[in-house]
C-alpha cells in the first residue's frame, strides 16, 4: 500500500508543472512520442522493448474488443513497466500493477 501512495503522489506530480514519472526516474531528454508507440507492433503476447532512453520497457498488447468474438475487432493497449531492481529485500511485497487512465492514477494493487 505504501508503494501505491508513492505512485499516487508521483502521478499527482506528473499532472502539475514540470514533474513527470520520467524525471522522477532520472530520465532526461526523452526521445519518445506517439510515433514511437506506433513503431511497436501490437501482439497477443507481451513483447517488451526498451523505451524512454532505455530506462523503461514498453509493449502494446492486442486485446479483443469483444471476448465473445475474439477474432472480430481488437484494440492495442500501451503498457510501460519499470522492473524491480531487487526481490531479495524483506520489504519486497511482489509485483505492483497500477492503472493510469487519462493521466490519473486509478488503482494500484499487489499482483
Amino acid at each position: 500500500m505504501k508503494r501505491c501512495a508513492q505512485l499516487a503522489a508521483l502521478d499527482l506530480l506528473s499532472t502539475v508543472g514540470e514533474g513527470t514519472f520520467a524525471t522522477y526516474l532520472g530520465l532526461r531528454q526523452l526521445d519518445w512520442s506517439e510515433s514511437s508507440w506506433a513503431s511497436i507492433e501490437p501482439s497477443k503476447e507481451l513483447a517488451w522493448v526498451k523505451c524512454y532512453n532505455g530506462g523503461l520497457e514498453c509493449t502494446r498488447l492486442q486485446v479483443p474488443l469483444n471476448y465473445s468474438d475474439p477474432e472480430d475487432q481488437s484494440a492495442a493497449i500501451a503498457i510501460v513497466r519499470l522492473k524491480a531492481n531487487t526481490t531479495d529485500s524483506p520489504n519486497y511485497l511482489g509485483p505492483t500493477l497500477c492503472f493510469v487512465v487519462s493521466g490519473v492514477l486509478s488503482r494500484c494493487s499487489l499482483v
